[in-house]
């Protein structure tokens, strides 16, 4: 009873006050003045229940209004179905990798890519704008790096002040721009002095980094001094205010260059690689220092083990790397030998495979011990203390550079 006399005391109010205007959203300053409108509205039409309240607004909003409303609350959705974990459209509890452990910040619960350590991480500290071009015939790129948000790195932009058309101007040097852009105030300002001065129109387009179209007035060609350089150089004309930008093409005619470890010159690894020819062929190296002496045991009898037996999907490929190693003078064949040792044949990552004798079941046994002190540890690392620069020797087939002695190649035949 109570529910039907709210209903029929809503729709009095309603037959009484009419609906409330739709909301202008060209206007969006003005919401929270319908905001309070709205309430009293409720209020007089009887209505207090929160979805009752919904109902009202977005049947009176306005079409524009309702679908802001729609729009926002889509993204709302979608937002709420992305996965913590993996950053997919699904629930986080059914995610594989919800026990997963993150790569970057050793975490468990999320994998690197939604990782917040390293998206924190990865903000730029400079905001970047580029300003691209294109025309018909050529193809221009200008970039320009603004810094916003550490003030001690803008005082480091480079500026020059050249004479254009007698009048001293202020230009950003941009290495990244393949032409030069003054603003429309500083070409009136220039024009002032030169009223013959007039723009020939471009087809030149300009875009900015975030798409934005780069309006251009036209070009002409000014006269141009620099420090004792007196020249006719063509600018552009943005429209609007913009940087003045001094790029490559006025660099080679005003004499500018930029110095610094910005270009690496290719000539001293050249003559690195003529010089040292011999340790850069692709050829086996050798090693040049005293053959490889090894003591056998006269009292232990030699050894000779039958082959092992290979997988018949690798037997080319052992076939292939055996020759190579004969080729290259590593192994050498012979036909009555006194040592006979199996070989293991382990795959390397490019597919190949690695010739490897099982030394431990044959002649290991019959070497003599020699007592190396060999060196601990924590001396080794003591002996780097204060070192600046550190490298690391690695040698193709090292192990078979090394060169045995005469008297040990007697025993293979």
């Amino acid at each position: 009873m109570a529910e039907t006399q709210h209903v029929l005391a809503t729709r009095m109010g309603l037959l009484r006050l009419g609906h409330i205007e739709e909301f202008d959203t060209s206007n969006p300053k003005e919401w929270n003045s319908y905001a309070s409108r709205l309430m009293f509205y409720l209020e007089a039409i009887k209505v207090s229940a929160d979805a009752d309240k919904r109902a009202v607004l977005l049947s009176s909003c306005g079409s524009a209004l309702f679908k802001l409303v729609e729009s926002l609350k889509r993204q709302t959705y979608k937002q709420a179905n992305v996965c913590a974990s993996c950053g997919g459209q699904h629930n986080r509890a059914l995610c594989r990798f919800k026990n997963a452990v993150c790569r970057c910040c050793q975490k468990a619960g999320h994998i690197e890519r939604v990782c917040r350590s390293k998206q924190r991480r990865s903000k730029p500290q400079a905001k970047a704008n580029a300003i691209s071009a294109a025309d018909t015939h050529q193809s221009y790129l200008l970039n320009r790096i603004s810094c916003r948000s550490t003030p001690s790195l803008c005082s480091l932009k480079l500026s020059v002040f050249p004479s254009i058309e007698g009048k001293r101007c202020q230009l950003e040097v941009d290495s990244g721009s393949d032409v030069t852009i003054i603003s429309e105030q500083t070409f009136e300002y220039l024009r002032n002095n030169n009223k013959k001065l007039k723009l020939a129109p471009t087809t030149l387009s300009l875009v900015s980094f975030p798409g934005k179209q780069v309006k251009l007035m036209g070009s002409c060609f000014v006269n141009v001094d620099y420090s004792t350089i007196h020249t006719r150089l063509r600018i552009f004309v943005a429209k609007g205010n913009c940087p003045n930008l001094l790029g490559l093409e006025w660099f080679k005619p005003l004499g500018i260059r930029i110095e610094g470890i910005n270009h690496i010159n290719s000539s001293p690894v050249e003559l690195v690689l003529r010089k040292y020819q011999a340790v850069f062929t692709p050829d086996l190296g050798c090693y040049t220092g005293e053959p490889v002496s090894l003591d056998l045991d006269p009292s232990v009898p030699p050894v000779r083990m039958k082959a092992r037996k290979v997988p018949f999907a690798l037997k080319e490929k052992i076939d292939t790397e055996l020759d190579k190693l004969v080729k290259q003078k590593v192994l050498e064949p012979v036909s009555h030998p006194v040592w006979a040792t199996p070989i293991v044949t382990p795959m390397k990552p490019d597919g190949s495979v690695r010739i490897c004798g099982d030394y431990k079941c044959t002649i290991n046994k019959a070497l003599l011990k020699h007592a190396y002190p060999v060196p601990a540890v924590s001396h080794l690392l003591a002996s780097l203390a204060g070192g600046k620069v550190f490298a690391k020797l690695d040698l193709a087939q090292a192990y078979q550079q090394l060169v045995v002695d005469k008297k040990l190649q007697m025993h293979k035949q």
